[in-house]
């Protein structure tokens, strides 16, 4: 089994329009952890470096995040879209490592999840990819060999373009647990499940 170092990129750089408010510091109801906290909290024991991209270095999800002891990586490029902040998060990342990309609005991935698509990407070297119910999900694994690609990215649509490019070298995993998918938008997407 290959044994690279991981770099987990929490993407954290969004704006939360629909939530009409900053989503990432919101809680559930089952909790009194925001959001974002959440996710990293859950990341951060499988990776050897969590860069956690924001837009501002002093906005209220770097204070949260600052608060419970992370720390925060600033994305000049988060203003142009997802692909922009992913891009210098990988750019941020050590060489040789590969990546692990994660919404930071999605507290419902587990350690298991994350477990299951890091020994799944460890063991194929291959971009890993969750599925539920045949949807893709998230977080999605990333070998270094696509380093070069992940810094290209440009707009607002992530790494799907990567996915869709190399889908003869894509593993997926179904995972019976909707957490790879369920992501908070609406207020309403905090309600109970």
């Amino acid at each position: 089994m290959k044994t690279n170092l991981v770099t987990a990129i929490l993407l954290a750089g969004g704006k939360s329009r629909r939530f009409g408010g900053n989503k990432l510091v919101a809680v559930l109801p089952d909790s009194d952890t925001p959001i974002c906290v959440r996710v990293a909290t859950v990341i951060a024991p499988f990776v050897s470096k969590m860069l956690i991209m924001v837009e501002e270095p002093k906005n209220d999800t770097s204070a949260v995040l600052n608060s419970y002891g992370f720390s925060v990586t600033h994305s000049e490029n988060a203003i142009k879209g997802m692909a922009h902040t992913l891009s210098d998060g990988v750019q941020a990342a050590p060489l040789g490592t590969d990546f692990l990309i994660v919404l930071s609005d999605m507290p419902f991935v587990t350690e298991t999840i994350v477990n299951k698509i890091l020994c799944l990407m460890a063991s194929t070297n291959k971009i890993t990819v969750p599925l539920f119910c045949g949807e893709m999900g998230h977080p999605v694994g990333f070998p270094a060999i696509y380093r070069e690609e992940l810094t290209n990215l440009k707009g607002d649509t992530g790494a799907k373009e990567i996915i869709q490019r190399h889908s003869s070298n894509v593993a997926f995993i179904e995972i019976n647990n909707d957490g790879v998918v369920k992501d908070i938008d609406t207020r309403a997407d905090l309600e109970p499940r």
